[in-house]
């Protein structure tokens, strides 16, 4: 039997990885960057909302990688 593997939320890998704990950058920061509103980037962070397609490619842009990694 083949074993489902649930990933992490988005927002959680952006709080774990990019954002300030200890010497990452805020939510405001990194909005900033992205071109995004603060109170969009926080809800992706804190799970309230799902990453939108326009959000990824940003997010892409930003940090490498591939927008569909983040969808």
């Amino acid at each position: 039997m083949t074993r489902m593997y649930n990933p992490p939320h988005p927002g959680a890998v952006l709080a774990d990885t990019v954002l300030r704990k200890d010497g990452g950058i805020t939510v405001t920061e990194f909005a900033k960057r992205l071109r995004v509103s603060r109170v969009a980037l926080s809800r992706v962070v804190n799970g309230r909302a799902a990453v939108s397609a326009e959000l990824a490619i940003r997010l892409a842009a930003a940090l490498g990688g591939s927008a569909e990694s983040w969808l």
